[in-house]
């Protein structure tokens, strides 16, 4: 039996894990930058483009507006690339009673009986052959102008698998992006917003010395993705 090594082995998280994970985390992106200049960056464009979008709470619903921001799109893949909902590996492995699908090929590899074999989300992620810098927080990866980066694209394309992809993938994977897109379109109608002050604000923060990336929002290895923080403080944006 041939099979792709992504197509049914990534584990399919739950959509309200991904909404939730994804409307905090995003709304957290200074902690998922090491560089000010481009947290600065990132949050101003992703106002900008609400803002400019849509004059009140009211327009904001349904897919048809939302789904013409392109850059709040961008920013939610990138966080779930980033942090993904799911950062444990559900083992799998060929039954040794399951003689009609005998042998099982991988990516042209064979797979001994009773080999425990899956696909890492996070590591997927932070591939640098699929992602360039996997560390940085950048939306613009999305965007291929030029038509030689076609096959770059394809190749993050199918590597991105936040959802699972393929016969597992999340049947609630459009409710969960609508959902975070409606939250995080509509906050960041009505506020601003940026790290809490002091010490408060670091919470969440991997700066600990066995941290591979010591300024990553700090994710913790569950079946499911768990934190600390972000704690944000928010001020109303005019009379609204």
């Amino acid at each position: 039996m041939r099979v792709s090594r992504l197509e049914i082995y990534v584990p399919k998280p739950d959509s309200s894990l991904m909404q939730e994970e994804t409307q905090f985390r995003l709304l957290s992106v200074r902690c998922s930058s090491t560089c000010p200049a481009t947290q600065s960056v990132t949050e101003h464009c992703l106002a900008t483009e609400i803002r400019s979008t849509f004059t009140s709470g009211v327009d904001i619903q349904g897919v048809q507006k939302l789904s013409s921001c392109r850059y709040l799109r961008a920013c939610i893949d990138e966080t779930l690339r980033l942090s993904p909902p799911v950062t444990s590996t559900l083992w799998r492995e060929l039954s040794p009673t399951d003689e009609g699908t005998w042998p099982l090929i991988i990516d042209e590899h064979t797979i001994p009986r009773e080999t425990q074999i899956g696909v890492n989300i996070y590591t997927l992620h932070h591939n640098e052959k699929y992602f360039p810098d996997p560390s940085a927080f950048k939306p613009e990866r999305r965007f291929f102008p030029d038509d030689a980066q076609q096959t770059e694209r394809h190749r993050m394309h199918d590597a991105f698998a936040t959802s699972s992809i393929g016969s597992r993938v999340c049947p609630g994977k459009a409710v969960a992006y609508l959902q975070s897109s409606l939250v995080i379109a509509k906050t960041l109608l009505y506020f601003d917003f940026e790290n809490a002050p002091g010490i408060t604000g670091e919470v969440g923060v991997a700066r600990t010395t066995d941290s591979r990336n010591i300024d990553e929002f700090q994710l913790y290895n569950a079946f499911a993705s768990i934190h600390d923080g972000p704690n944000l403080a928010f001020r109303p944006r005019g009379d609204f």
